[in-house]
């Protein structure tokens, strides 16, 4: 059977050899890449620092590599701020490496940029449950523009 990681566009294996200096996959990546190459749902599990978040964004980067969305084509749900924080720099890198923007939106996220975002949406939507809801329940925020051709959502769920 191919790997997961051979699935994945050139343009993203030759990213993530050369920003992360990795040639292969961790086992819970190749098994979650495929079930999402495949188009599938996926619960993904893993301890701490165990590759869950590169297991669900590189293969849902690469869909949105094949053809890039109009508007948001998939949303990070955190439940809190700080993992958004935390999530966001390196989310960035891994958009940014191929090509592709995110944007975070919560509370402490600045109107102006807010308002940007709507004029402009990124392919990668990083924000809180709250956020959302006030997002889907505002008058001004464009739905179908920035939310029409998304393909995708991340729940990341804290447990404990």
């Amino acid at each position: 059977m191919t790997s997961a990681f051979a699935r994945f566009p050139p343009r993203l294996q030759a990213a993530i050899v050369s920003n992360l200096g990795w040639s292969s996959l961790r086992p819970v990546q190749e098994l979650a890449g495929h079930t999402l190459l495949d188009g599938n749902n996926a619960i993904v599990l893993a301890p701490t620092a165990g590759g869950k978040t590169e297991a669900s964004i590189f293969p849902l980067l690469a869909t949105l590599m094949e053809r890039e969305p109009e508007g948001v084509g998939l949303i990070y749900v955190a439940p809190i701020k700080a993992l958004l924080n935390n999530q966001a720099e390196r989310l960035g890198h891994y958009t940014e490496m191929v090509g592709l923007r995110r944007f975070l939106w919560h509370g402490d996220i600045k109107d102006k940029e807010k308002r940007a975002f709507i004029k402009e949406p990124t392919a990668l939507l990083m924000t809180t449950p709250e956020s959302l809801e006030v997002m889907l329940l505002s008058a001004k925020v464009p739905h179908t523009k920035i939310f029409g051709d998304m393909r995708a959502l991340i729940l990341a769920i804290c447990v404990l």
